[in-house]
């Protein structure tokens, strides 16, 4: 996907959906090299993280990624992909509690 994304940016696309942690999507490196040209929905860990992490862990996640990807705006967060059945109430809610620490 990474190799894609700067001609998806000149054929106009201004989001990029999901933001899925994966080799070559790490999220530093996406806002270094395509910040201000491209925005960023996701980032959330859905497949090991959330359903299977403490809430702690999962806010700790969420306010890494909010940190590093909301530099100068062009970010939205939510999970990288839909919540499914087999994520717990509270890890739904420390990844919109920990984006308190940025308002």
């Amino acid at each position: 996907m990474r190799d894609i994304i700067p001609n998806l940016i000149s054929c106009g696309v201004d989001i990029l959906e999901p933001l899925q942690k994966v080799p070559g999507m790490e999220p530093a490196k996406l806002k270094k090299d395509f910040g201000g040209q491209i925005a960023f929905q996701g980032g959330v860990d859905t497949q090991n993280l959330l359903p299977f992490g403490k809430s702690e862990e999962v806010r700790a996640e969420t306010e890494h990624i909010i940190e590093i990807m909301n530099q100068d705006g062009g970010y939205i967060l939510c999970s990288s992909q839909d919540f499914e059945g087999d994520v717990p109430v509270e890890n739904i809610l420390a990844v919109y509690e920990a984006r308190k620490k940025f308002l």
